[in-house]
């Protein structure tokens, strides 16, 4: 499948288990051992996800400016910046929608390695992008 055709996640740059990523990520950055990988998930810090020129990422929740591009199905997310450890990644609940409007958005050639007019962040509905994308004749 060519690459415009999808919103990119973790599984598309590597064959490393996301999880297994970001603890490798964390240890890298902060030459400790990564903390344990949390069993409960409820009472963990929130990181978001959004689309950001056509991957779906995570920001850290403390603002700290890490970011990363998100596994296919994750539910954790580990700052490998700061202090915060393992966050929960809440999707949207019309991420299915999300992508395919964003996905009729003709990608452009020459924007490596994604399309910059596949964004979309929290709070943005479907009816938004269907009014952004009719504003530019994409129906």
């Amino acid at each position: 499948m060519p690459e415009w055709l999808t919103i990119k996640t973790h599984e598309d740059r590597s064959t490393d288990d996301f999880v297994a990523f970001m603890c490798n990520e964390y240890q890298r950055a902060q030459h400790a051992p990564a903390p344990a990988i949390p069993v409960l998930v409820g009472n963990l810090p929130e990181a978001f996800a959004r689309v950001d020129h056509g991957r779906w990422i995570a920001d850290c929740s403390t603002g700290c400016g890490y970011a990363v591009m998100l596994g296919r199905n994750t539910s954790l997310f580990l700052c490998a910046n700061c202090d915060v450890g393992w966050q929960r990644v809440t999707w949207p609940r019309s991420r299915t929608n999300i992508e395919i409007e964003l996905l009729k958005r003709p990608h452009d050639i020459r924007a490596e390695p994604e399309p910059s007019t596949r964004n979309w962040v929290p709070g943005e509905t479907l009816a938004d992008l269907r009014t952004e994308n009719a504003d530019r004749g994409i129906f």
